[in-house]
């Protein structure tokens, strides 16, 4: 089910529905983060031979869910974001029952990143979605919660800087979505007002409610196809191929790799 916060959702290609920019979010949105983390997971698995029994699959959902926790402690202040995923990694680890010093921690994070990096990959339609966006005219953007060395990496692994105009972190905001701010800020930077504006994600309530809260027009990247919660609120989406013609452009051909 379709529906959306607009009085009506337009017409498809309906030139008038152009929007000024249209942001993102980043991980699991544009970048198969799950994907590279499981990868990462595997590669930490051989590294310390007690998570073999865990797991890589079960490994990567319980580092996904302490995400949720380790967000909440940065946005309390009371954990600076760029330590994050250290943080995150000695959480998991205690979860299981198991210790280790600080330069084991810090071998056993770049066994995970470099296996992180290997398999970085866009969500299907990403890279020419982007493209077909910035063809038009429109100005794409990045808004997300993860740290702006890591995230910037991501996008430089995926090649993926010529099509992103800019991109907002919680360190340039100061803020993690859904707080409004980190909207508004990314809305001031592209020059644009929320109300022509789009964000693509795939969580609820960062990017859905945080961006409808200031009036941008908000699209759920929906892969699963769940229920919408409201909607007045937002147009689901279940692939990014949709999303041109969401926002009156041309459907983008997907064609296979």
């Amino acid at each position: 089910m379709k529906a959306s916060n607009y009085n009506c959702q337009p017409p498809r290609h309906s030139k008038s529905f152009l929007p000024g920019a249209v942001f993102f979010d980043l991980d699991e949105t544009i970048f198969e983060f799950r994907n590279s983390s499981r990868a990462g997971m595997k590669a930490v698995i051989s590294a310390l031979p007690p998570l073999s029994s865990v797991g890589d699959e079960m490994l990567e959902s319980l580092y996904w869910n302490l995400g949720k926790e380790t967000l909440q402690l940065v946005r309390s202040g009371s954990l600076e974001i760029e330590y994050e995923s250290e943080y995150r990694f000695k959480k998991m680890l205690e979860f299981l029952g198991l210790s280790v010093n600080e330069d084991e921690l810090s071998s056993l994070l770049v066994s995970y990143d470099a296996e992180f990096s290997k398999q970085c990959r866009t969500m299907p339609g990403a890279s020419e979605i982007l493209a077909s966006i910035r063809e038009s005219g429109i100005k794409t953007a990045v808004i997300t919660n993860g740290p702006r060395k890591t995230q910037i990496r991501t996008v430089e692994r995926l090649k993926l800087n010529h099509l992103i105009d800019f991109m907002i972190t919680p360190e340039d905001a100061g803020v993690l979505k859904p707080d409004p701010r980190i909207f508004i800020r990314a809305t001031d930077l592209a020059n644009v007002l929320p109300e022509n504006s789009v964000m693509v994600g795939d969580s609820w309530a960062n990017d859905i409610l945080g961006a409808s809260s200031i009036g941008m027009k908000p699209v759920w990247l929906n892969r699963k196809g769940e229920q919408i919660p409201s909607t007045d609120v937002a147009i689901s989406i279940t692939t990014l191929w949709e999303l041109p013609g969401i926002i009156g452009l041309q459907p983008v051909i997907s064609t296979p790799k």
